[in-house]
């Protein structure tokens, strides 16, 4: 939904709510509200404004409260809530959750994330979520993001409408963010509403309460259209990141490789052979190229790395011509601590994983009854399917003894019809198995010889031929 929220000339009210959901966000009159209600002042307005309308038309409304559990009186504002709500005669859903601010983030981008997780897990398809987000919002979160060095699509702010969640099929809008803070208190004020007054918004620490209290209001005595200019730069920006967007979406599209994904990948590699040219390397490449690898991230769902560590990618990668790089991100102390790991021409996004030198206390050899198991230490399962090639034999398994095995360095291995040894790696690197799947997935060693491995296939008198269907081990990923 691509939509350009003008500034509101009118007071606001129920007809330019209407005009608002019904002409320019092109809702039908028989949708089913479900208003983001904190309980303040601005949300207390939306909900006052879709109650008229739905005594005029036939929307139904529904208000749904999380409490974040930051103040101690929360559970006092969810039943004040839940009263304002009895009167107004519209459904009431909330929920309590623990706000955890250990995850790297804020503990308010916490809070935001939970509760439009809650959102999204509550709403039904014929459902559309509305927020109370107005244009001095929208101003905060340009200046906020402006003094944090963000890219032109944070720059952009505050969406009037988007995916509640990454991959969900659910909207959220925002349809009061043509309205200025002054024109929804006057109209609070105008029908004797009440509202809640949480303090934590009055508290300067933080930074958006800081701009919203301090530099706001002494910026506006000198620029008193300053709210309104801020609008329209995000509303620009808005519009050169869906250009931008739209061209990253196409780069993406030429460079996903479903053939290379492994075990391990969290997405479908990118192939970068169009950015590896080192007549090339300049800054606008480094940009298209970051820009990518941003957008591949954010397209599997995950937050992506600073600016300044895909400048280092990108220099390891096209100014070093590193024949392998990685960037871990998100923080040691994620649960989702993330790599993207380049190797021959590719890009992988996969979870950390333990690699040769720190796998002290994991397995390097165990037995194994051919039976389906999960190895959480590397955070893999494995079973035996059936291979049309690539397998080894199943005659030759009776009465031996199997085990799982991992690399130690200096393997050498003996192929179907040869009567010399090969040095594992140099097959691993002809079969451009990536290094991070050679030291997590283990081989198949039947007594004391490697009879097959992950990347080659079956080995020596194991290996079934072109006429028998084999078995082989399947590898797949646990704890995500």
């Amino acid at each position: 939904m691509n939509l350009k929220i003008k500034q509101s000339t009118t007071d606001f009210s129920a007809q330019a709510l209407s005009r608002i959901l019904f002409e320019n966000f092109g809702l039908a009159e028989n949708t089913q509200f479900v208003v983001a209600y904190s309980g303040g002042c601005d949300s207390q307005v939306l909900l006052h404004g879709l109650v008229s309308l739905r005594n005029q038309s036939n929307i139904n409304v529904i208000a749904a409260h999380f409490d974040h559990g930051l103040q101690p009186q929360s559970a006092i504002w969810t039943k004040q809530c839940e009263r304002w709500c009895n009167e107004f005669e519209v459904g009431f859903v909330s929920v309590r959750r623990t706000i955890n601010s250990g995850t790297g983030e804020s503990i308010e981008a916490n809070a935001r994330n939970a509760r439009y997780h809650w959102l999204d897990e509550i709403s039904e398809p014929n459902h559309v979520v509305v927020s109370a987000h107005h244009a001095d919002d929208q101003a905060e979160t340009f200046l906020l993001n402006l003094f944090q060095g963000k890219e032109i699509e944070q720059l952009a702010g505050v969406a009037p409408a988007r995916p509640l969640v990454h991959g969900s099929k659910n909207q959220l809008i925002r349809p009061l963010l043509g309205f200025r803070k002054t024109q929804l208190m006057h109209y609070a004020q105008l029908k004797k509403l009440k509202w809640i007054e949480d303090p934590m918004n009055h508290d300067v620490q933080f930074y958006r309460n800081y701009i919203r209290h301090e530099l706001i209001p002494m910026l506006s005595h000198r620029w008193p259209g300053m709210v309104i200019a801020l609008n329209r730069a995000a509303d620009s920006c808005r519009r050169i990141a869906e250009r931008d967007r739209a061209k990253l979406s196409a780069l993406y599209e030429s460079g996903c490789c479903l053939q290379s994904r492994g075990v391990f990948c969290l997405t479908d590699p990118l192939h970068l052979d169009q950015f590896l040219d080192v007549t090339q390397v300049n800054e606008e490449r480094q940009f298209e190229m970051t820009g990518l690898i941003r957008y591949w991230i954010h397209n599997a769902g995950y937050a992506s790395p600073s600016n300044g560590q895909l400048a280092t990618l990108y220099h390891q990668i096209v100014a070093q011509q590193a024949s392998q790089a990685t960037l871990e991100f998100n923080g040691t102390d994620s649960p989702d601590n993330l790599a993207a790991r380049y190797y021959n021409r590719h890009l992988y996004l996969t979870k950390s994983m333990p690699g040769q030198k720190s796998r002290g206390r994991r397995y390097l050899t165990m037995p194994w009854d051919m039976q389906a198991m999960n190895i959480p230490e590397y955070g893999i399962a494995v079973e035996i399917v059936n291979a049309e090639s690539g397998g080894i034999q199943r005659r030759t398994m009776h009465g031996k003894k199997f085990h799982l095995a991992w690399r130690k360095g200096g393997e050498r291995v003996r192929l179907n019809n040869r009567q010399h040894h090969s040095s594992l790696k140099k097959l691993f690197q002809a079969n451009h198995v990536p290094p991070w799947e050679r030291d997590c997935l283990p081989f198949l060693k039947i007594d004391d010889e490697i009879a097959w491995v992950h990347g080659i296939g079956g080995l020596g008198e194991y290996a079934a031929d072109s006429s028998n269907l084999g078995i082989r081990l399947q590898f797949s990923r646990i704890n995500d």
